[in-house]
């Protein structure tokens, strides 16, 4: 977007508003990686990117948004996978195992 679109949006209370929180939002989502990278365990660091919700695209396309080689987040995946924390409905897909106070399971897509 242009400078001066910007400049002057801002002359507008609602474009400076909804400017305001966008930025907020991006800046909340950058600390968040930022918290995520700095997770020493690679099977850790996994986990909270799929809690944080960043399981999109490939698994490449995580490991490299976790500053993880894709090996290494493979493993993590099916160690946790194991543990029971996630499940594996497809293949390259992952999902959450929340288990619930009735003892059930669901799962978060």
């Amino acid at each position: 977007m242009p400078k001066a679109v910007v400049l002057e949006g801002f002359k507008r209370p609602e474009f400076a508003t909804a400017y305001n929180r966008l930025m907020s939002r991006q800046v909340q989502q950058h600390r968040q990686l930022l918290e995520i990278i700095s997770i020493k365990s690679a099977k850790e660091r996994v986990y909270a990117a799929m809690v944080a919700g960043l399981m999109q695209g490939t698994i490449i396309d995580l490991a490299s948004r976790i500053a993880l080689t894709h090996e290494a987040t493979y493993r993590a995946l099916r160690c946790l996978e194991r543990e029971g924390r996630i499940i594996n409905p497809g293949r390259g897909r992952y999902e959450l195992l929340v288990l619930q106070n009735q003892g059930l399971e669901t799962h978060i897509a």
